[in-house]
This record gives structure tokens, C-alpha cells and sequence, in this order.
């Protein structure tokens, strides 16, 4: 397993949000491997970056889905949202599909420790429905062996809010 150097932003010594925490899965001829991409956002930030992202909706759009866009528009949106004030970490991992989940656990594990030690205190994560289990285990295990306590909870995609 890795983790892959930040992405955007710049490390903060302040208490730290987890924004969102995404996964995708990357399938090539060669090797599988799965990505766990996590944003980490300051407190005072969030507002301000909420609006960001929010302009960054065409009209008529409800939410924000790179998958669903095209190349030019997805080249834009990467663009906008590198300038942004986030620090993005990326775990990675070997997968198959029947390892897939064991593959997601040990990202999310990594990332967790990460996390904890850099401060953060809040977590937020798509639902997977049935299988928020596994990650809500993964959550709690980290938590209890880091004798630490912290809020997290797990969303549907995000959705345009009035800033």
C-alpha cells in the first residue's frame, strides 16, 4: 500500500475537518489497484469552499459527479478546484474484486491513522449503504487503538446547499 504525495494545498498545524473522504477504483490491463482520495479542509474554510464548489454547477445541476462530465469540463473543474484551499491525500493499494473491500479497509485504515495523528477531528464519507458497516468498523477500530474520540458520519454524494 502507498500513499501518494499531497496534492493541492499546504500542511496546517490548525485542528483539522476531513471533508470527504472518495473512493474510486482505477482498472487497467496491467494491475488493479484502488484509490481512496481524501480532502482535508480547515474549519474556516468550509463555508468559503462550499460556495466554490457550488459555482462550479451548471445550470439545472444538483450535484457534482466527475465521472458524469466531459474531458474539456473536467480539465476546468480540476483546474478551479486545484487552487483551492484543500490538501488532498491519495491511498492506494492492489485490489481484486474479491479483495476489493479488504482493499478499501486497509486504505481507509492508513488514512485514518494519518488523519488522527494530524489532528483532524471530523469525518465525513459517502454512504455505501449495506457496507457502511465495514468502514464504520474500520473507523471505530482506529479511534479506540489511538484512545481517541471524534465525529464522523456517512453522507450521500454532496449536493449543492445554499452557501
Amino acid at each position: 500500500m502507498a500513499r501518494d504525495n499531497e496534492v493541492a494545498g499546504q500542511p496546517s498545524r490548525k485542528p483539522l475537518w476531513l471533508l470527504a473522504i472518495e473512493n474510486c477504483v482505477q482498472v487497467s490491463e496491467r494491475d488493479r489497484r484502488y484509490y481512496l482520495c481524501v480532502a482535508i479542509v480547515e474549519p474556516v474554510q468550509l463555508k468559503p469552499l462550499r460556495r466554490k464548489l457550488s459555482c462550479l454547477l451548471m445550470p439545472g445541476q444538483r450535484e457534482l459527479h466527475f465521472k458524469q462530465e466531459k474531458p474539456p469540463r473536467r480539465r476546468a473543474m480540476a483546474d478551479k478546484i486545484a487552487l483551492m484551499p484543500v490538501t488532498v491525500r491519495i491511498y492506494q493499494t492492489a485490489y481484486t474484486p474479491k479483495t476489493e473491500e479488504s482493499a478499501r479497509q486497509a486504505c481507509l485504515d492508513l488514512a485514518m491513522t494519518d488523519l488522527l495523528k494530524a489532528g483532524a477531528h471530523r469525518l465525513v464519507i459517502d454512504t455505501r449503504a449495506e457496507r457502511d458497516r465495514f468502514d464504520a468498523n474500520t473507523i471505530r477500530n482506529q479511534l479506540h487503538d489511538m484512545n481517541r474520540t471524534g465525529q464522523w458520519s456517512q453522507i450521500g454524494p454532496w449536493k449543492a446547499r445554499n452557501p
